[in-house]
This record gives structure tokens, sequence and C-alpha cells, in this order.
């Protein structure tokens, strides 16, 4: 175990854990864009109507 850690390799557990938060990075930022633009068309139509 020591000589992989020396390596650079990681277990299993850890890389699963290292997919799971960059797929959940990525799902969080397309989220946040879909906020913005959704906020941005909802103040175009609000204004629209004014």
């Amino acid at each position: 175990m020591r000589e992989r850690t020396f390596q650079g390799f990681h277990s299993r557990v850890v890389l699963k854990g290292l997919i799971v938060g960059i797929i959940l990075f990525i799902v969080r930022e397309i989220f946040f864009f879909f906020l913005f633009f959704e906020l941005f068309f909802i103040l175009d139509l609000v204004l629209q109507l004014n």
C-alpha cells in the first residue's frame, strides 16, 4: 500500500470519490448556467410587460 502512495496511484475508493466529485462539479456548473439564463429571460419578459 505504501508503494502505491509514493508512485502516485490512488485506491479504488479514492478514484470513485474523485470521479463523483468531478461529476457533481460539472452538474453544479450546468445548473448555475441555466439559473442565470432563466434569470435574464424572466427579467426580459418582465421589462417587456412594463
